[in-house]
């Protein structure tokens, strides 16, 4: 098996424990490559080398979305997720927006399921990543839970 071939087994090995099918182009961009550099593979040859692995009987795509085919279809899941977070990005963005107008606040990030867009429940939290200015993480912090 080639470099490439490990590294998406690895890829898709990590997202199955969260039971996130990945589409070709999040193979490409969330590609594991231990220590090599993500520019050594373009999409094309990733593209070729899912369906290697596909013919091989290591992976199966479902719907446009790649797994391993030892795991159970994630497909709808996904696709359940997906809708579930559309709301709650606007929400977020919403958030985000106010939340940068705060004094001292650099940055707003969305962070853990929905910055993936999949939430693992209709009425789970949103979480955010949020950077103060220097030397103001109490009174930033105070602004920030008001």
């Amino acid at each position: 098996m080639t470099s490439l071939g490990r590294a998406i087994l690895r890829t898709l090995t990590w997202f199955d424990i969260s039971s996130y099918p990945l589409t070709t182009f999040e193979c490409w961009q969330y590609l594991y490559t231990e220590g090599e550099k993500i520019d050594n593979y373009n999409i094309n040859e990733v593209v070729k080398t899912l369906e290697q692995l596909a013919k091989a009987g290591a992976v199966k795509n479902e719907n446009g979305f790649w797994q391993l085919t030892s795991s159970p279809s994630h497909f709808f899941s996904r696709q359940q997720q997906a809708r579930w977070a559309l709301p709650k990005r606007k929400r977020a963005q919403r958030g985000a927006k106010l939340l940068s107008y705060l004094p001292f606040v650099r940055f707003v990030g969305l962070v853990n399921t929905m910055a993936f867009d999949a939430p693992r429940q209709v009425d789970s939290d949103i979480d955010f990543f949020i950077v103060l200015g220097s030397d103001r993480l109490f009174i930033g912090r105070l602004f920030v839970t008001l």
